[in-house]
């Protein structure tokens, strides 16, 4: 079993059509509703490469057709 304090580490690694390639490191998730998404944490100037993964979530509404939030992950480029 895993103490509460224990947590994954997920990285994502990508390779261009040059053979660059760059490892990226997920860092937080979270879950917002769709009408509250923090644009100024997820589109922002960063003096590193990020990447943002939004991601549909939550409770579907099945008036709409649509998920009322979004899963927010935020990555960084490990050096």
């Amino acid at each position: 079993m895993r103490s509460s304090r224990e947590r994954r580490v997920l990285a994502l690694g990508f390779t261009g059509e040059d053979g660059a390639s760059a490892a990226f490191v997920i860092e937080e998730r979270e879950q917002q509703l769709k009408t509250e998404l923090p644009a100024d944490r997820i589109w922002n100037d960063t003096p590193y490469p990020v990447l943002r993964f939004i991601i549909c979530g939550g409770d579907f509404d099945s008036s709409t057709g649509h998920y009322r939030s979004n899963v927010i992950v935020y990555a960084s480029l490990v050096q």
